[in-house]
């Protein structure tokens, strides 16, 4: 007895009904209630992929607005998605529409204002330096 489970319907007698089960999802024993979706959806936004996590206050957009944000079916669906960006720290989790992380589709890579070094110094040979008579006492030098 889970006050956030409801019973799901799972058979139809009409095959034409049948795909209309599977299409909404309906075809098991027990479903979430409403309650459960709200308790679920109240964590998921009150967590660290709700728009008050320190990550995305600091973060240039926001996940609803992302071309990799996948926006879940059913009564969640405007406010949560789940993320398909493979570098985004939330990568397949579930994230509020009004959360960040800084790898939204639109950001940008600002170009440095240092400029680029130049190519490293190459130690893996010795240099020979002709003329280095008279340095006695430096054993080692020939």
């Amino acid at each position: 007895d889970d006050d956030r489970l409801v019973p799901g319907y799972v058979t139809a007698e009409d095959p034409a009904d049948e795909e209309i089960v599977a299409d909404l999802d309906l075809g098991r024993l027990r479903v979430m209630s409403r309650l459960g979706r709200l308790e679920a959806a109240e964590r998921w936004y009150e967590g660290d992929r709700g728009p008050e996590a320190p990550i995305a206050k600091s973060a240039p957009a926001r996940c609803g607005t992302c071309g990799f944000y996948l926006q879940l079916a059913g009564s969640l669906q405007a406010v949560f998605g789940v993320c398909g960006n493979e570098f985004a720290p939330d990568d397949a989790m579930v994230v509020a529409a009004d959360h960040g992380c800084g790898a939204h589709s639109e950001a940008l890579v600002e170009a440095s204002a240092l400029p680029e070094p130049g190519p490293p110094m190459d130690d893996a040979e010795i240099d020979v330096i002709d003329g280095l008579d008279g340095l006695d006492g430096l054993d080692g030098l020939d």
